[in-house]
């Protein structure tokens, strides 16, 4: 049976390995040193596959079935918030109490993308156009 790596986590109950830290980062073994790269959304897009051709930039159901609590306005479809990484599962037990802000490949309005805060859980959509807009990637692949 195929495993993930030791630089990536299973999904509980998924067939998704994702990285364990974000691009820009390293994972040490223990922890993820470095800074994660803050860029527009075509750019962290495009390191995630650069990096290894099985990688994706996670969707945004990829990306929320990582937290709990989420609203009504969020699962369908709209603008909204879930609970914070920290106290989601399985976002805490696969990333801790990470609070850095993600794009994810999921097109919301032209020229918009959606953006997921893993620190509140707010899902929300940002203009890749947008030079204010820059956040970090959180890679995916499937077994």
């Amino acid at each position: 049976a195929a495993t993930c790596a030791e630089h990536e986590v299973l999904q509980p109950e998924t067939n998704r390995c994702w990285r364990r830290c974000a691009i820009g980062q390293t994972w040490s073994g223990t922890t993820c040193d470095g800074v994660a790269i803050e860029n527009d959304q075509a750019v962290v897009a495009g390191q995630c596959v650069s990096d290894n051709a099985e990688y994706h930039l996670a969707t945004r159901d990829e990306m929320l079935s990582l937290f709990t609590g989420c609203d009504a306005t969020v699962l369908t479809g709209g603008v909204g918030s879930c609970k914070s990484c920290a106290t989601s599962s399985p976002c805490y037990e696969m990333f801790g109490e990470d609070i850095d802000s993600y794009w994810t490949s999921t097109p919301a309005s032209d020229p918009n993308f959606w953006v997921v805060f893993f620190g509140d859980g707010v899902d929300a959509f940002f203009s890749n156009t947008d030079d204010t807009a820059n956040y970090a990637a959180r890679c995916v692949r499937e077994l």
